[in-house]
């Protein structure tokens, strides 16, 4: 009777047979199924470093003991490391009624990338490397390379600096 009707897809012969054996009336029972389209996905940006700056802590000794000093707030990186790749969109896979009909399914978008400063495509045109050496940061959705680092002070709040560029210190340096 479904083929008659014209149903031609994904007939479920097995749920039929429970249908017979045990009838559900009143309530919809699904004995075939269509193919949904499934839409594509947007292009992003995969990122290789911590892009939320609270995420950051303190290193843990081999011990389990924590060193204040060492706050690992600064992601140095050098000329040529891989900051980030672009991964491309994707096309949608349409579907079907279970009359056959297609159903149009949409493709991601393509995002484009604006870079901040220090960064550049590397050749492949989808990986974002370091121009300069310096910290990695993300800003305003962009990402940076800062070649230098300016600090009010040097405290128990900052911790020990270590940085692969020029340091401006401010004010005081503390023990």
């Amino acid at each position: 009777y479904l083929k008659a009707e014209g149903v031609l897809l994904r007939i479920d012969e097995q749920k039929i047979s429970d249908f017979v054996d045990s009838p559900v009336y009143s309530t919809p029972y699904e004995v075939a199924t269509g193919v949904e389209p499934e839409n594509g996905h947007d292009s992003y940006i995969s990122y290789n470093f911590e892009t939320d700056l609270n995420k950051l802590k303190a290193r843990e000794s081999a011990s389990g003991n924590m060193d204040f000093k060492e706050l690992n707030k600064i992601q140095n990186v050098v000329v040529g490391q891989t900051l980030a790749t672009k991964v491309a969109a994707t096309r949608g896979k349409g579907g079907k009624t279970l009359f056959g009909h297609y159903l149009e399914a949409k493709n991601g978008k393509d995002n484009p990338v604006v870079l901040g400063e220090n960064v550049e495509f590397a050749s492949d045109g989808v990986t974002i490397v370091a121009a300069t050496d310096g910290q990695v940061l993300l800003v305003n959705g962009k990402i940076t390379v800062e070649p230098l680092l300016a600090l009010d002070a040097v405290n128990i709040k900052t911790g020990n600096i270590t940085f692969l560029g020029s340091v401006v210190i401010k004010g005081n340096i503390e023990d």
